[in-house]
C-alpha cells in the first residue's frame, strides 16, 4: 500500500515539478533507513520486556535417570527442591534468545554432575567432531549401530563430559527410543577437528577443554590378593640383580680365619684360634 501510494505521488509530482525527483529519492531512502532502525529498537525493546515478564525460562534444568527425563524445572527454581539421588546425569538446557546473533545452536547444553553444580556462565569449545558412531553391542554381538549428530543443540563446553555411559543411554533413548540394558556395553568412534580418528571403549569417555579433550579411562579396582601368582617365577635375564663390590668379583673367596659359629670346637677355642696360621706353621 506504501509503495503504492509512492509510486502514484512520484508520478504526479515528477510530472509537474521534474526538479523535485532528487528529493523524492532523498526521502524514500531516508525513510528506508529509519523503518530499517525502528524495527530493530523495537525488537530489542520487546526482548527486553519479554525477559521481565516472561512466563517460561529460557534456562531448564533437566535431570535424567537411566537415559530417562526425571525432573525439569527452571533454572531460577533449582533450589526450592530436594532431588536426592534420583538422578545420574543433569543437563542445562540453556535457549539461545539473542535475536540479533546469528548462531547454528539454538541450544546450549551444560553438562554437571549434581544440580548444586549446576550454572549458566560457560564457554564455548574451539572444537567439533565429525563421525560419530556408536556401536551397542551384546557380548560379541553387535545389537545397534547409531550416528550421533547434535545438530542445533550445543554441547562442545568446556568441562562436559561426553560418551560415558549415562550419556549414551540417554542420547539411545531420546533420539533412537532404544533402552540399554546392564548386559549391553558400547563403543565410540568419532573424528576430531584434524580429521583423526578415535576409537573409546566402555568405561572410557572425553572431558571437553578449551581447545580439545581429554579421554578418561576410569580405574577398575583389582584384588591384590587375587593378582598375586601362587608360584612365581623369575626369569634371570629379565631381573636386576644387585651387584656386588668389585672386589669381591673375580677372585675366590678366602677361607674364613675364624672357626664358623656351631662346630664343636667352636664351643671349646672360643672361636679364637687362627686355624690357617696353625696349619702354616705345621707345613714350614
Amino acid at each position: 500500500m506504501l509503495f503504492w501510494m509512492y509510486e502514484r505521488s512520484y508520478d504526479v509530482v515528477t510530472k509537474y515539478v521534474p526538479d523535485a525527483e532528487y528529493f523524492l529519492l532523498k526521502f524514500a531512502w531516508f525513510f528506508t533507513k529509519m523503518y530499517t532502525y525502528s524495527e530493530r529498537r523495537v525488537r530489542k525493546i520487546a526482548a527486553a520486556v519479554n525477559k521481565v515478564v516472561r512466563v517460561t525460562s529460557n534456562k531448564n534444568l533437566i535431570l535424567f535417570k537411566d537415559g530417562n527425563v526425571v525432573h525439569k524445572l527452571p533454572f531460577e527454581k533449582m533450589n526450592e527442591c530436594d532431588y536426592g539421588d534420583e538422578y545420574d546425569m543433569v543437563f542445562l538446557e540453556y535457549s539461545n534468545d539473542e535475536t540479533d546473533t546469528i548462531s547454528k545452536y539454538k541450544t546450549h547444553m551444560i553438562r554437571t554432575n549434581l544440580v548444586e553444580e549446576a550454572t549458566d556462565y560457560f564457554d564455548i569449545c574451539d572444537i567439533s567432531f565429525m563421525g560419530v558412531n556408536v556401536i551397542v553391542k551384546d557380548g560379541g554381538n553387535v545389537v545397534k549401530t547409531e550416528s550421533v549428530i547434535f545438530g542445533s543443540e550445543n554441547y562442545y563446553i568446556v568441562g562436559n563430559v561426553l560418551f560415558d555411559r549415562a550419556f549414551i543411554k540417554y542420547w539411545l533413548m531420546r533420539f533412537h527410543q532404544f533402552e540399554m540394558s546392564e548386559k549391553h556395553t558400547y563403543e565410540v568412534s568419532f573424528f576430531d577437528s584434524t580429521i583423526t580418528p578415535h576409537k573409546l571403549e566402555e568405561p572410557e569417555y572425553i572431558q571437553l577443554t578449551k581447545n580439545g579433550f581429554d579421554v578418561i579411562r576410569p580405574n577398575i579396582l583389582v584384588n591384590e590378593e587375587e593378582t598375586k601368582p601362587t608360584n612365581p617365577t623369575i626369569n634371570v635375564d629379565e631381573t636386576e640383580w644387585e651387584v656386588e663390590p668389585e672386589k669381591n668379583l673375580n677372585k675366590s673367596e678366602e677361607v674364613s680365619k675364624t672357626m664358623p659359629e656351631g662346630n664343636f670346637l667352636h664351643s671349646y677355642f672360643r672361636g679364637s684360634t687362627n686355624w690357617s696360621q696353625m696349619f702354616k706353621s705345621k707345613n714350614e
